[in-house]
């Protein structure tokens, strides 16, 4: 028996427990959880500060008091007096989180899908080939999907067929997208087994 795995076993069971009933000892082992979590998130922020804050000072360079400062702000939402101060703050924190999400996603998903795309030609053997052709074909197709605003020919829609293709190409990246989340959920539940198994020696 590995009698360290004990304490992680046992916290397992108490959270498994939810499945027949919501009960203290759930409540106890989700507010463990909460409260290192919170605690482990302080520790890195406070260590962030000093390395972030305290080495640029250290060196002169004052520019970083301006994100302690709008820190600071932020803090005066728990003043009610001074709750709309606290905005400028979030406002600032909302809006740098967007931008710099933005720029990620153009330059990782839009312009990276567009290069892949288009970039790649279609070259290679005859199963690069094949992948290739596919993933244009899906990603044209399932751009289409999202076109709502469109001429027509002959009474029918220009996008009627690729659309059409589309949607079978976003039903089946959705589905794998779902099916490689629920497999690693289910990783996740056979590494506590394990962990179980383990803690009460069946298991090596």
């Amino acid at each position: 028996m590995n009698v360290a795995l004990i304490p992680g076993a046992i916290l397992t069971i108490m959270i498994f427990s939810y499945i027949i009933k919501d009960n203290l000892s759930f409540k106890f082992a989700e507010s463990l959880f909460v409260g290192y979590t919170i605690a482990h998130q302080l520790v890195m922020t406070v260590d962030g500060l000093q390395s972030s804050v305290g080495g640029p000072l250290a060196k002169g360079n004052f520019v970083p008091i301006i994100g302690v400062l709008f820190g600071i702000v932020i803090l005066t939402r728990l003043i009610p007096s001074l709750r709309y101060v606290s905005l400028w703050g979030i406002a600032l924190v909302i809006g740098v989180s967007t931008a710099l999400f933005t720029r990620g996603l153009l330059g990782s998903d839009i312009m990276g899908q567009i290069t892949g795309t288009i970039g790649a030609g279609i070259v290679g053997t005859g199963q690069q080939i094949f992948d290739r052709i596919v993933m244009i074909i899906g990603v044209l197709t399932a751009m289409s999907y999202f076109i709502f605003t469109e001429t027509t020919v002959g009474g029918r829609p220009i996008f009627q067929y690729p659309r059409s293709i589309g949607k079978y190409f976003l039903l089946i990246g959705f589905g794998v997208g779902y099916g490689m989340t629920f497999l690693s959920r289910m990783a996740l539940l056979f590494g506590r087994v394990v962990d179980l198994l383990r803690a009460i020696g069946i298991l090596a």
